[in-house]
């Protein structure tokens, strides 16, 4: 999931507080209610922030250990497999579930 990290730092990276929604409209992430526990998973990373607002589930934004972060990122490309479901661009983040189809036990 190192790509879908590095996709919503570079969301969050203009400094502007979005929702969980938009953010994950942003980076192509489905479902998108699943965002807000992604999001919670970066915070105890201490990568972003959660600012309690008006908005649902409040608004989230980069921290500076996330700004650090995601300037490692761009220093250390991230590599494609090319796992993903057929039909969809390189950006999605349901890389694998093609691999899943693909795989044939050896023994039960």
């Amino acid at each position: 999931m190192r790509h879908l990290k590095k996709d919503v730092l570079r969301v969050l990276a203009d400094g502007t507080p979005r929702s969980a929604g938009s953010i994950a409209v942003a980076v192509h992430f489905w479902p998108i209610r699943a965002m807000g526990t992604y999001l919670h998973r970066l915070r105890r990373y201490g990568l972003v922030c959660h600012l309690a607002s008006r908005w649902r589930g409040g608004l989230w934004h980069i921290t500076q250990a996330g700004t650090e972060r995601l300037r490692w990122f761009e220093r250390h490309p991230v590599i494609h497999l090319g796992l993903g479901v057929k039909g969809e661009d390189d950006d999605s983040h349901n890389a694998g579930l093609s691999l899943a189809t693909s795989i044939v036990p050896t023994h039960f």
